[in-house]
């Protein structure tokens, strides 16, 4: 279950958590993957959520506050992306952390940017039952502008076209982000009431990589990830 500030809590659905050690680099990384089957009603709303959620948290209500925070862990990086594999619409989220062990400072900066990560997904900026409208509005703008350019890019805009005609009826011709027509539909509680849906409904997979405790199991690490949601 997860809460916010507006009192609701979330039933989040299944998460699978792979823990892969490895000693050959001195970050951590952090990643989830949600898939969910690519939809015309859905693929423009899962074109913005990342961003969105990566724009505020209840805890780091400004992108100037995550950034500050990330700063913190010595200029960790958090990157989202949204992408399609199949018939599938994937939303990624990717966090690199320092390994304190190669640091001065042995905080645990691995925890400390789980949490993070954890309150970028889980805890996202909400005012009752809406997202910050000032965020979404300004998501919004910005995808309306990656779409525009797309038409500027001859060869990009050549296989959007070709995708589009050789799979009209498939779901694969859907284009990855979604479409400019769909933009005025969403608004601040249309993006909210989907993004608990897709917390509930998606495949969610994460990812830990690097020299990680490797004492704590899987079960562990999922209950640390709740934890800071």
């Amino acid at each position: 279950m997860v809460g916010n500030e507006g009192g609701i809590n979330l039933k989040v659905g299944p998460l699978n958590i792979h823990v892969l050690p490895s000693k050959t680099y001195k970050t951590n990384t952090i990643f989830l993957h949600m898939r969910s089957p690519l939809t015309k009603e859905t693929v423009t709303k899962r074109a913005l959520l990342p961003y969105v959620l990566q724009s505020g948290t209840k805890d780091y209500p400004t992108r100037q506050e995550i950034r500050k925070e990330l700063d913190s862990l010595y200029g960790a990086a958090l990157n989202v992306d949204v992408s399609k594999k199949g018939e599938f619409h994937l939303m990624s989220f990717r966090m690199e952390v320092a390994n304190e062990k190669f640091l001065t400072d042995n905080r645990p900066l691995f925890e400390r940017g789980l949490a993070l990560f954890a309150s970028v997904l889980l805890s996202p900026k909400v005012s009752g039952e809406a997202f910050d409208k000032s965020i979404v509005d300004g998501e919004k703008r910005t995808l309306k502008q990656k779409l525009a350019s797309v038409f500027d890019d001859k060869m990009r805009y050549a296989n959007k076209r070709l995708t589009e005609e050789m799979c009209e009826d498939e779901a694969f011709g859907l284009f990855v982000l979604g479409e400019e027509e769909a933009l005025p539909s969403i608004d601040e509680k249309v993006l909210y009431d989907y993004y608990k849906q897709a917390l509930t409904k998606d495949q969610m997979d994460l990812f830990i990589v690097g020299d990680v405790d490797e004492k704590r199991t899987r079960a562990d690490y999922l209950q640390l990830f709740w934890q800071f949601g």
